[in-house]
């Protein structure tokens, strides 16, 4: 089986035809996976502990540790190559040419994909985190440090952070700061099925890291946390994140 099997394929494999090809392919080359390389840091920790433990729980705490992380990180590391195939599927497609100043960042973007997507906690966010590495490699325009930034802002928020932040772009997003309207923690409750206080919480939060303005701060008849804006941080992730939000000329 060669390399390019799993792209020679009529119509695009699905995520469990993408597993069986991937594994046969690493069994015709002999590799092995490293899905806990990132996992050395706490173990060293444990196995130092377990010169001092006479118990041996040290030893099953450390065992059960590394199997899960290893079985989370390969079930993303899974999900992250098939991300990256349907990625060079969309790029073929739209037959989109790669400039030169993109191919050499090609190294850094796959590396800065694979890190998030074997890291994080929550494979819902491996789509996000594809987009980004897509419309990365498909926009000329922006450096690879404002790409890395946007890498690092995803992975510190939450699936439902984001989801929130989408929909105020949405709302907000194509006029200026002092232009928005600010949307109340009731509204965005609905929208989300969330309840209101988690849903007044999240906001919170993302005020404080900057992703949104609490609309009420500094009037007389303010009341509270309740209404809020999104910042200018919030048009530059959301460019990445949405799915080939760059269009070719």
């Amino acid at each position: 089986m060669g390399n390019n099997d799993l792209i020679a394929h009529e119509g695009t494999l699905s995520l469990d035809e993408f597993k069986e090809k991937l594994a046969e392919l690493s069994q015709a080359k002999g590799t092995t996976d490293q899905a806990a390389d990132l996992y050395d840091k706490v173990p060293t920790l444990f196995k130092i502990l377990t010169n001092f433990d006479p118990t041996g729980i040290s030893g099953s705490i450390d065992q059960a540790l590394s199997e899960n992380k290893a079985k989370r990180e390969q079930g993303n590391i899974n999900i992250a190559l098939y991300g990256l195939y349907q990625a060079i599927i969309e790029v073929s497609k739209r037959q989109i040419s790669i400039d030169n100043s993109i191919k050499e960042q090609l190294p850094d973007l796959t590396r800065l994909y694979l890190e998030n997507t074997k890291a994080t906690y929550d494979s819902s966010k491996i789509e996000y985190f594809k987009n980004i590495w897509l419309n990365s490699v498909i926009s000329d325009e922006e450096t690879l440090a404002e790409k890395a930034y946007v890498f690092e802002m995803v992975a510190s928020l939450l699936a439902v952070e984001i989801q929130i932040l989408s929909i105020l772009q949405k709302k907000q997003g194509n006029v200026s700061f002092n232009e928005r309207e600010p949307i109340s923690i009731e509204s965005l409750a609905e929208e989300t099925n969330l309840d209101y206080d988690r849903t007044q919480q999240i906001c919170i939060s993302l005020s404080g890291k900057g992703f949104l303005h609490d609309y009420g701060l500094g009037r007389f008849d303010y009341e509270g946390p309740i209404n809020f804006i999104i910042t200018d941080y919030v048009n530059l992730i959301g460019k990445y994140l949405s799915p080939c939000s760059h269009e070719e000329n």
